[in-house]
């Protein structure tokens, strides 16, 4: 018995310090499968997005309840779905978008491709930590502000950090 334990272990460990470039790259990882709700969305300067006159960062609060309907779904096959409800600039109404796609898993990181119906690619790395998954998405929200402080307002570009939680 003895035997068959040290073998198992060596074989093990024989795997776990392989030089193959492969060995960061898994295939319908358990963990991953499932459901990740939007649970924090911050963006990179604080702005008032729900006009109660108090700038925040927390794009969750200051966006109200569109943001907190919006969520991943990673299946079998690689497969991952995104749906998320956004809204894209101030005044704008709350949009829904549903984007299928593919992922792979390269040590701590997800990378997915979702087609578009016209043939357009968009890319994503999403960062796992335990039950967390980080995305950095530039771009995300238009907000009027004064961003130098001249006193004339301009149209801003807002930068998210994005948190989804497994379920």
């Amino acid at each position: 018995m003895k035997k068959i334990t040290m073998a198992a272990f060596a074989a093990a460990a024989f795997m776990a310090f392989s030089c193959s470039n492969d060995d960061n790259q898994t295939t319908d990882t358990p963990a991953l499968q499932g459901k990740w709700k939007l649970t924090s969305a911050t963006a990179q300067r604080a702005f008032d997005g729900n006009g109660d006159g108090t700038l925040s960062t927390d794009m969750l609060a200051e966006l109200g309840s569109c943001y907190a309907d919006s969520y991943l779904e990673f299946g079998n096959g690689n497969t991952i779905k995104s749906f998320m409800s956004l809204v894209p600039s101030e005044g704008t109404a709350c949009t829904t978008t549903t984007e299928e796609g593919t992922y792979k898993m390269v040590q701590y990181k997800v990378e997915s491709t979702f087609v578009h119906t016209d043939g357009t690619k968009d890319h994503a790395t999403y960062v796992k930590t335990g039950n967390l998954l980080m995305l950095s998405i530039p771009g995300i929200y238009q907000v009027e502000a004064d961003d130098d402080g001249d006193g004339v307002t301009n149209t801003v570009t807002l930068n998210a950090k994005m948190i989804f939680t497994k379920e």
